[in-house]
């Protein structure tokens, strides 16, 4: 079970998943502050403290246009930061109503210094989610890094009130505590206090910009050992799992994609890590422009909440993600060679950066014998997927996203190829969706004649060029043999009894068969899978290659595949020669000279 986090930020995967610009904006509506937090991210000048800075503010009606432009860029909440104390600002009441007016959630980060029961009333009937302060359950400790004596005391007594109150049972209650050497080796005791009363733990290493000094950032080391610490305690004490891959305890990290910051001035930043950085300013351009513009995403790629948080462990993470994916329980066949393997390594890698499922997209044959029943390839059928389902399993247990996989049978493809029937491809097809409707969504089933027809200009288009320009060029290559041999173990039909016209079509159906793959990989039918690990013969790609224009271009590359054939129980690439059980738990597989046997004494 995932942790809880702030309500309004708490982001769901369709969230994540949309094409929105942003999810959350952060405004920032003062100056000054009434601490001195010795990592202040601003370097916020204390009250009343002169300052230098001649630059006009952001008015109140100016800060509402540009949350009404972020509203229409798909923002779901605004986060009101400071830049110093947003208590101080005077307007703050006015600015909350207008944007709950706009359906808009509302995060308010305050050191609490100024809150009374009054305030904190109307904050929690307007539904707003609170940020509050502690990095210390040590008066001395705490009152040294937020610079002001006596803070600590208030921190504690607010924080109870607003428990009082009931913000942290409805998940509107976050405690913000940064790590440093002071108090690392209390943060344990800090992030159980807070799940035992219901507040969203915000740890957070030391960002060094504004204040804070190079030498209060922990080592690497210092850091991921108490974060594994601390995720131990979530899952043995709480039941919440996490991959320690964010600055902030057990956050989705996906979440600083979406999140953009207005100072009080009107500069534009990816977010509040990049305050000397911005991208331009409100009152020179809208705010698309700014946040579609080529250095906003360069920063917002380039930051380091957008990075992978621990290296190491995503690193060891990919590796054991592999090892199972390619175990000899599952697989039947040579391992990819080591470039292949790298590229799979990679999009495994950039799943688990992203904290999604990773993708498999794997290309099923279809039931390629026009004499066998469909309900007998059923029992391969099963077989294979109850390996797939035990690889999810496998991998759940150390990546919680999992695995999300795609069968594409081809039937299309047998169709043209094969010469099989479409109302027997059609059964294959339903039989083939009704059993992987079984495993809890695991499996979605695509059959290649959706992807022609939706791509039908397209395909259409790329299967006469591939034809014009290769069908009479394959022959003439040295591999081309081994593919009629392949081709011909796939024959069927009680037209064929000589060999010659067996190798004839076997010769027809090698030759069909690269004009389609070709022709699918230069149309792009595959585009909505770009992805995902494809699986298919590895072996065949440098024959591919001869023909695809560009095959960088190509969505997802032909490089980037992995064998993955399942073994002694379903072997996807056979499911046609399966018939029946030789034993309890073991599928019978024929050759095919054994299976035209078997079906003569079938049909007798």
């Amino acid at each position: 079970m995932k942790p809880p986090f702030l309500k309004v930020i708490d982001f769901s995967e369709e969230d994540f998943s949309n094409s929105n610009l942003l999810l959350e904006l952060r405004i920032h509506v003062v100056e000054e502050c009434n601490l001195k937090c010795v990592y202040c991210l601003s370097n916020a000048p204390f009250i009343n403290e002169k300052t230098e800075n001649n630059k006009t503010k952001l008015s109140l009606d100016e800060i509402k246009n540009n949350i009404k432009q972020a509203k229409n860029l798909g923002i779901k909440v605004v986060s009101i930061t400071g830049s110093g104390e947003p208590l101080l600002y005077k307007n703050l009441k006015e600015l909350i109503e207008f944007i709950k007016s706009l359906d808009l959630g509302v995060v308010l980060f305050t050191n609490s210094l100024l809150l009374n029961k009054e305030l904190a009333g109307w904050l929690n009937e307007k539904d707003v989610n609170l940020m509050v302060k502690l990095n210390s359950f040590n008066p001395e400790i705490n009152d040294k890094l937020v610079g002001v004596k006596g803070a600590q005391k208030v921190f504690i007594e607010k924080i109870k009130m607003l428990v009082d109150i009931g913000f942290a049972k409805d998940k509107r209650l976050a405690l913000n505590c940064i790590i440093c050497e002071e108090n690392y080796e209390e943060i344990p005791e800090l992030f159980i206090f807070c799940r035992k009363n219901g507040i969203i733990p915000w740890i957070e290493i030391v960002t060094i910009t504004g204040r804070a000094k190079k030498e209060m950032k922990l080592p690497k080391e210092k850091i991921e050992s108490l974060y594994k610490k601390l995720s131990q305690i979530d899952k043995k004490q709480f039941g919440y799992e996490w991959i320690p891959d964010s600055p902030i305890v057990g956050a989705d990290r996906r979440r600083y994609k979406f999140v953009a910051q207005i100072d009080i001035f009107g500069n534009v930043y990816h977010t509040d890590a990049n305050i000397t950085d911005e991208v331009g300013n409100i009152k020179n351009k809208n705010l698309y422009d700014l946040l579609t513009s080529e250095k906003f995403i360069r920063l917002r790629d380039r930051d380091k909440h957008s990075r992978n948080f621990l290296e190491k462990e995503n690193s060891e993470l990919v590796d054991k993600i592999y090892k199972i994916l390619t175990n000899k329980k599952f697989r039947a066949g040579a391992l990819p060679p080591e470039d292949i393997k790298k590229l799979v390594l990679e999009k495994i890698g950039r799943k688990i950066f992203e904290n999604l499922p990773i993708k498999l997209f794997q290309f099923w044959g279809g039931c390629k014998n026009p004499n066998l029943p469909t309900d007998r390839a059923e029992l391969c059928e099963e077989a294979t997927l109850e390996n797939l389902q035990r690889i999810s399993d496998e991998i759940t247990k150390i990546y919680s996203p999992g695995l999300k996989i795609y069968i594409s049978p081809g039937d299309g493809r047998v169709q043209n190829v094969n010469k099989i029937p479409k109302e027997k491809t059609e059964k294959y097809v339903q039989t083939l969706t009704e059993i992987a409707n079984k495993y809890r969504g695991l499996i979605s089933v695509i059959p290649i004649s959706t992807l022609y027809k939706k791509y039908s200009v397209d395909f259409e288009k790329n299967l006469l060029e591939a034809r014009k320009n290769i069908e009479k060029d394959i022959s003439n290559q040295p591999d081309f043999e081994k593919l009629i041999f392949n081709a011909r173990k796939n024959v069927f039909g009680s037209d064929l009894e000589s060999e010659n016209k067996i190798l004839e079509r076997s010769h027809d159906a090698a030759k069909n068969y690269i004009i389609y793959r070709v022709a699918e990989e230069e149309a792009k039918i595959f585009r909505d899978f770009d992805d995902c690990i494809r699986s298919f013969f590895i072996k065949y790609i440098p024959f591919y290659k001869r023909y695809i224009k560009d095959i960088n271009e190509t969505k997802p590359s032909l490089d980037c595949s992995l064998v993955f054939y399942t073994g002694k129980k379903g072997n996807i690439t056979q499911p046609w020669q399966a018939i029946g059980k030789r034993k309890e738990d073991e599928v019978l597989f024929l050759g095919q000279n054994r299976l035209k046997l078997e079906m003569n004494q079938t049909k007798n």
